[in-house]
Order: C-alpha cells, then structure tokens, then sequence
C-alpha cells in the first residue's frame, strides 16, 4: 500500500552503454521514469509529482505549499486574461476529478484547448515562460535542454494553456498545457483543493515507445 516513507528503484533490462533499459523511482506522489538507449536518454516519461497535502502551516506565520508556484503561475495566466481570452482559455467553471488516464501506459491526447501562446499578451507569455520553467528544472540538464530543443523546433507559439474549475486559491482547479511534442496536466480538486498531481508526458508516448 502507500505510504509515504516508501519509495522503490526499478531497473528494467541490462544497464550496459550499449543496450536498451531503464529505471524508475516511485512512492507516494513521485513516479520518475527514464529509458536510456546506446548510453543516452532516450525518454523521460511519464513524469509525475505530486503533494498532500499541498499546503501546510508550520507555526504562526510559516506556510509551506510544496508545488505552490505551479498553481499560482497558472491561475496569474488567468487573471491577465482579457474577457474575450477567457472565452478560449476558461474551458468549465467545474475542474475534472483527476488528470487524464492516470496510471496508463499511453497519454490520451486529443485536439489542444485553451489559449494558444502566439495569442498571450507579453505579460501572459513571460508568467507562462515561468510555469513551464517549474516543470522543467526538476529535470536533470541534459533532459532539460531535449525537451526546450523539442519545444523550439514545434514552435512555442504552438503552445496551448486551458484552464478549469474556479479562479481563486481553495477552489478545486485543473490545468493543461499542450504542445506537439509534450503535455502538462495539472489538477488540484480534492480536500478543497488541497492535493496536488501533476504530470509531464510524452506525446509520441512514454517510456520511448511511439504511438502505433
């Protein structure tokens, strides 16, 4: 069962720098996978964190909300929104009970919703220029630098940002950013929106394996 002072190594296959394998760490809200080919990273997802509760009073004054940033960054998006960027960005007033498929193999990826970056206001791109760097700098460096090179070469124009659920802090809320290459979910509804998941995932599939 879960626990959250249990977290587990995998290794699949036969690490070597000529072969194909991969490993994973996994607990209670943290699932990391990486597939490494021919000694290089070859993928590095799904990608998961997440926090229960997500906010906790430490004493008079002290308030730590581990993945804070990703909530607040996203809900300034939305307060910047013009009422015409809202009709496009503010999908449903009611946020969805979880992320999309949680826990398969493959992530369902349908048409991007939401507001397209190439349609953000300049201060709108620079928030959302900082929303996505919180999902990237968990990453080692070398993940870091594919994963800007495959955003850059699918133009971050392209980017789209949706938004769920109610606008102010304690409200159940979700997210999704989506791009040709990768998707962001982010959902926050349970415990009065006091838990957190978040997941970064390939589109042309985890753990390396394309979609057929």
């Amino acid at each position: 069962r879960r626990h959250p002072h249990k977290y587990h190594i995998s290794i699949f296959g036969s690490p070597g720098k000529t072969t194909k394998w991969g490993w994973r760490v996994e607990g209670h809200h943290l699932s990391l996978n990486y597939v490494i080919e021919n000694n290089k990273f070859v993928s590095s997802t799904p990608e998961f964190l997440g926090a229960n509760p997500g906010a906790i009073h430490a004493g008079p004054g002290r308030l730590l909300r581990l993945l804070g940033d990703r909530e607040d960054l996203g809900r300034q998006i939305l307060k910047l929104c013009s009422d015409e960027q809202k009709k496009t960005l503010w999908i449903d007033k009611k946020a969805p009970g979880e992320i999309r498929t949680p826990g398969e193999q493959q992530p369902k990826v349908g048409k991007p919703e939401g507001l397209a970056f190439s349609a953000m206001s300049k201060q709108q791109q620079d928030v959302f220029r900082k929303l996505l760097r919180t999902y990237l700098i968990v990453t080692p460096p070398e993940i870091m630098k594919k994963r800007l090179k495959a955003i850059e070469a699918g133009g971050i124009g392209n980017l789209h940002f949706a938004w769920w659920g109610g606008s102010e802090l304690n409200e159940p809320h979700h997210y999704r950013i989506q791009g040709p290459t990768f998707i962001v979910e982010y959902n926050n509804v349970q415990n009065d929106a006091n838990h957190v998941h978040s997941i970064w995932r390939n589109v042309a599939g985890d753990f390396g394996v394309p979609l057929k």
